[in-house]
C-alpha cells in the first residue's frame, strides 16, 4: 500500500527542520521547557515520540561496525543537505516519518518526528526509534557462483529519555542469500542496493516495515511489569559446522546472530518485548546515537526478570531420495533452551529440542553451501516453539522435546511469557 507522504502532521516537520544537523535532540529537550501545548492527546494513550533510525554503540565504532547502513545515512543526508524547507527529505529518520504515519494504535499517541510535546507534568519522556544493532555480509566463493550472505538486526524500541531506560524492545531482522552465477562476487553498488531495500523497502519483510507493525501493536506496560531477556548463548563446536567458513571464527557474531533468531521470532509470534541481550554486555549500559544528532545517548537495558539460555548443540544432514534432476536431504538442528527466574532459581522449560526440515538441491549443489538449509531449519525450531508457547500446534514439541514432562512445563511457560505483555 502506498503511503501518503504529504501527511499533515509531517509536512509541517519537513517545512520547519533540516537534516543532518543535532536539531531533533534539541527539540527533544524542549519538552521539559514547554508548559503552555494544549493537550490534544487521548488520555489513555501513552504519549510516544519518534526519535527516527538510531545506531546502536559508541559513535567512534559506528562507521566500521555499520559500514554500508552507515555510508547509505551519509549519503542520504548529504543529497539533503542542499534542500530548502518544504522539500522532501530523504534520510532514514525522515522516511521513517512518513511510513510511521500510517501507524494507528489507540495505546499509543505517536507524536511526528521533532513535534513539541508537553510532558512538564510527566515523570517520563518516551521516546521510539529504529534501531540498527547488527550489519553482517559474507561472500563465498563456490566452483560454478559466488553466494553472499546479509543479515541486518535491529530493535523496535521504545525508551524513556528522561530516565535512560528501556521500556520495550521487539528484536527484528531481515537476511538475505544472493546467488551469482560465475564465480564473480557482488560488486560493492550491488550489496549496497541489496541493503537499502533490507532497509526501507516497500515489501514487509524490511526494517521500515517491521518497525511499523510493531509499532502498530505496541502496549506501553504497566508500572511492575515483569521482562524477558536471554542470558547466556552457547554454540558447542560440534555445530560450528554448519556455519559459513568466514564467521566460524567470530564468536560474537554467531552468538548475536543465534540470539537474533531467537529473540525476533518469539516475540513477533508472543507479541511480547525482551530486552537485549545480557550476553556480550560488559558495563550495562547500551549507547545508541540518532541520526540527525550529533548526541550519544547512554540508556540502560535493565535487567530481565525472566531469562533464557540457549545452546546450539549440533546439526546433521541426511540423504533422503535422489530424483532425475534434484536431490532431497534431511537437515536437522538439536538445540537447548532453559527457561527460568534468576531470583528464586525456578527452571520452567528446561530440554533439548529437535527439528529436522527436508531440502531439495539440484545436482549441482556444492557440498559446503548448505547454510540457507541450516539456518532455515533453525529458525522453524525457534517458529515451532513460539507457536507452541502460543498454543499452537502443541503437537510438534511433544515429539521433538528430549523431556517428556515438556507439556506441563510448556504451559507454565505461556503462562508467565503471556504475563510479560
Amino acid at each position: 500500500m502506498e503511503l501518503n507522504i504529504e501527511h499533515k502532521t509531517t509536512g509541517k516537520l519537513f517545512r520547519e527542520m533540516r537534516p543532518g544537523k543535532s536539531a531533533i535532540l534539541s527539540l527533544l529537550l524542549l519538552f521539559f521547557l514547554n508548559a503552555d501545548a494544549p493537550d490534544s492527546f487521548s488520555a489513555s494513550a501513552a504519549d510516544v515520540t519518534l526519535a527516527g533510525f538510531a545506531f546502536a554503540g559508541e559513535f567512534k565504532d559506528i562507521k566500521t561496525r555499520y559500514p554500508y547502513t552507515y555510508r547509505i545515512s551519509e549519503d542520504l543526508k548529504a543529497k539533503d543537505s542542499g534542500k530548502k524547507a518544504g522539500e522532501n527529505f530523504e534520510n532514514l529518520s525522515f522516511q521513517i516519518a512518513k511510513r510511521a504515519a500510517a501507524i494507528s494504535n489507540p495505546a499509543i499517541n505517536l507524536t511526528p518526528l521533532g513535534e513539541l510535546v508537553d510532558l512538564k507534568q510527566s515523570d517520563q519522556a518516551l521516546m521510539s526509534v529504529l534501531l540498527i544493532t547488527g550489519e553482517t555480509v559474507l561472500t563465498e566463493r563456490f566452483d560454478a557462483y559466488t553466494k553472499t550472505f546479509i543479515r541486518l538486526r535491529g530493535d523496535a524500541m521504545v525508551f524513556d529519555y528522561k530516565n535512560k531506560q528501556i521500556v520495550l524492545s521487539y528484536p527484528i531482522s531481515v537476511e538475505l542469500f544472493d546467488v551469482n552465477e560465475g564465480g564473480r562476487p557482488l560488486s560493492e553498488a550491488q550489496i549496497t542496493e541489496h541493503i537499502k531495500k533490507m532497509i526501507f523497502g516497500n515489501d514487509g519483510s524490511s526494517l521500515f516495515s517491521q518497525y511499523v507493525r510493531r509499532l502498530s501493536d505496541a502496549v506501553i506496560p504497566a508500572p511492575g511489569t515483569r521482562t524477558l531477556q536471554v542470558n547466556r548463548v552457547e554454540i558447542a563446536p560440534d555445530a560450528l559446522g554448519m556455519f559459513p567458513q568466514g564467521l566460524r571464527s567470530d564468536a560474537n557474531t554467531l552468538r548475536d546472530m543465534l540470539i537474533d533468531d531467537f529473540t525476533s521470532v518469539l516475540s513477533a509470534r508472543a507479541k511480547v518485548s525482551i530486552l537485549p541481550a545480557k550476553a556480550g554486555q560488559s558495563v550495562g549500559v547500551m549507547h545508541l546515537k540518532l541520526e540527525n544528532s550529533d548526541d550519544q545517548i547512554e540508556i540502560r537495558p535493565g535487567e530481565g526478570d525472566y531469562l533464557f539460555d540457549i545452546s546450539l548443540i549440533r546439526y546433521v544432514k541426511q540423504e533422503q531420495k535422489t530424483a532425475k534432476a534434484q536431490v532431497s536431504h534431511l537437515y536437522g538442528v538439536l538445540v537447548h533452551l532453559d527457561f527460568y527466574e534468576p531470583l528464586s532459581n525456578e527452571h520452567f522449560f528446561d530440554t533439548d529440542l529437535k527439528n529436522g526440515e527436508i531440502k531439495n538441491s539440484p545436482f549441482k549443489h556444492v557440498s559446503g553451501d548448505d547454510f540457507p538449509a541450516y539456518s532455515d531449519t533453525l529458525r522453524r525450531l525457534f517458529l515451532k516453539f513460539s507457536d507452541a508457547v502460543k498454543g499452537e500446534d502443541t503437537n510438534w514439541i511433544g515429539t521433538a522435546a528430549a523431556d517428556p514432562d515438556v507439556a506441563a512445563k510448556l504451559q507454565k511457560t505461556r503462562k508467565i511469557i503471556e504475563s510479560t505483555r
